[in-house]
């Protein structure tokens, strides 16, 4: 045997081999002083977001302001109608007051 004929053997055993050698290191760097102080800084990431996603939900949508301004235009022109029929009143009112 050659080793043109050997070569992929030996490239897939490299590889096997890399990959058993990576999985063992990851399972060690997860006990780690490392891992811990990088679980407790994405906790505390985590609290943070959290507590900003409490805020969110209080914040208004877009659905929600159109739907006070449309509220608001409706009172506007409720105004209008109600400032106009004052406006007649007095109006009837001075016209056909006794001086």
């Amino acid at each position: 045997m050659n080793f043109m004929e050997l070569a992929p053997f030996l490239i897939s055993t490299g590889a096997l081999v890399m990959s058993i050698a990576t999985f063992a290191r990851a399972g060690k760097w997860r006990d780690s002083e490392e891992a811990k102080d990088l679980d407790k800084r994405i906790g505390a990431v985590e609290a943070k977001v959290g507590r900003h996603e409490v805020k969110l939900e209080n914040i208004a949508t877009k659905a929600d302001i159109a739907r006070v301004e449309a509220d608001i235009r409706g009172l506007g022109k409720e105004i209008s109608n109600v400032d106009a029929g004052v406006t007649r009143i007095e109006t009837f009112l001075m016209e056909h007051s006794k001086p």
